[in-house]
């Protein structure tokens, strides 16, 4: 019957079947994976063998027949299910939301379009869609049930404005973890989280949180920490660090083209889109000369600086203070005694202290020729972490757009008046400006500029 011609698809049958009994047996999920891709490749291996024979050869009893064109479809199909199968199985690694089956399934609909690709009979071509049919139909039927566990058990917890820049792949994963079967928990930074995933173990968890748990920033911490909860982050997505918290960030995101409903709100806000513009537009020209220096304070990171070190031309001077701000809470740790008390400082805002708000831009100018500052670390300074004992969220968002005409708190009217009336473009907001928003200011500079960062699709 020259089954041996078929030897390419009983391989990826014999893989998936076995695939599915050490599934049933509870083995770790990435042995099903690789056993999977190993499969596959030895299907390939053995396709590629048959290459070249003369004619036209019929298997099992002429049902079935390999030529040059089956054999370039079986190769075709093994192709697609190993890439499917390999750009899927980090996600089912991070988020838990892919069962065991999954690959046993995939193989299973290879295999079906393999032998209807060799086909030559009537009632073969019937087993053949049979067969990749009630494979497709059980996915398709995997992920109805993943979707349906996923809004009954788990949760994800958004801030207002978080997620701005979140690609559909980035929420799946959090839709993913929320509906793994285990407790876990995803968050874009589990250090200060904006967005938090969480399975139905980890909600049941949440049942211990202290009452006067502080913020939600500092919620991933607590989890991990007290509840135990094993927590993920994918803070090496920049992109999941940007957040909505004011007009500046809208403005960030609109100038550079990259949300329309961003870009209209940036437009309504007239002269202050214009002023902060003309500033930003300043702050690129220094990003991108190499007679240049650029201050960045506040709570920057690491990667961030990494970007500045590849990608700026300019020198770059960095005050690194108070990152976590917002998720350093005593309730969070697992040995509260242990956390230290100290109140927030700032270097800045040591020096404001000593000479004076209104003189914060010609301090900046003695530091560089641009600079872009988190005035959050300045207000933690000066009145605390607590938000409540901060000016009003209408002056910092004055602040932001530089325009002291608009705030009522004189200690943040002068700040920002010497800010915007400084020798050198200066720029005031919070996280997000000091962090993502330094490769929005980057990358805007023009599509083929000087910012055409090799990270653009990261």
């Amino acid at each position: 019957m020259n089954l041996e011609l078929l030897a390419p698809e009983i391989v990826v049958l014999l893989f998936g079947m076995a695939g599915l009994l050490l599934g049933v047996s509870g083995v770790p999920r990435r042995v099903v994976t690789r056993l999977g891709v190993l499969g596959l490749l030895i299907a390939a291996a053995l396709t590629v063998s048959l290459i070249g024979a003369p004619g036209t050869i019929a298997a099992a009893g002429g049902m079935m027949v390999k030529d040059d064109l089956a054999l370039m479809f079986g190769l075709l199909f093994l192709g697609s299910t190993l890439l499917v199968m390999l750009a899927s199985g980090g996600y089912g690694r991070l988020s838990g939301a892919l069962p065991r089956e999954y690959e046993p399934l995939l193989l299973f609909a290879c295999a079906g379009m393999m032998f209807m690709a060799a086909a030559a009979e009537l009632i073969t071509i019937y087993l053949s869609l049979e067969l990749t049919g009630i494979a497709l139909s059980a996915l398709a039927g995997l992920r109805r049930v993943l979707e349906a566990r996923a809004a009954g058990r788990g949760l994800v917890v958004l801030g207002s404005g978080a997620l701005p820049l979140a690609t559909a792949g980035d929420l799946v994963a959090f839709v993913g973890a929320a509906g793994a079967d285990d407790t876990r928990a995803l968050a874009n930074n589990r250090y200060s989280a904006d967005v938090l995933a969480l399975s139905a173990g980890a909600v049941a968890v949440l049942r211990h949180l202290p009452a006067d748990f502080p913020a939600d920033n500092a919620l991933p911490r607590w989890l991990s920490e007290v509840g135990g909860v094993r927590m993920d982050d994918l803070r090496a997505r920049w992109r999941l660090a940007m957040d909505l918290d004011s007009p500046l960030d809208a403005i960030l995101i609109g100038l550079t083209g990259a949300g329309r409903a961003t870009l209209v709100a940036a437009d309504r806000l007239g002269p202050a889109a214009n002023r902060v513009a003309e500033r930003l537009t300043a702050i690129r020209a220094v990003l991108f000369d190499r007679r240049a220096e650029l201050v960045v304070a506040g709570r920057t990171s690491a990667a961030t600086l990494g970007w500045l070190e590849r990608h700026a031309r300019c020198r770059v001077r960095a005050l690194v203070e108070e990152r976590g701000l917002r998720a350093a809470s005593r309730l969070a740790l697992a040995d509260p005694l242990s956390a230290s008390g100290r109140p927030p400082r700032s270097i800045l805002g040591a020096i404001l202290d000593r000479d004076g708000p209104a003189s914060l831009g010609a301090r900046l100018a003695e530091l560089g020729d641009a600079a872009l500052v988190d005035s959050r670390v300045l207000l933690a300074h000066r009145l605390g972490p607590d938000e409540g004992a901060w000016p009003l969220a209408e002056d910092r968002f004055g602040s932001d757009l530089l325009d002291p005409a608009a705030i009522v708190d004189p200690w943040l009217a002068a700040v920002t008046a010497s800010a915007a009336g400084a020798p050198i473009p200066v720029l005031l907001g919070g996280h997000s400006l000091v962090g993502p928003g330094v490769r929005l200011i980057g990358r805007s500079a023009g599509r083929g500029g000087p910012a055409r960062a090799k990270d653009r699709a990261g």
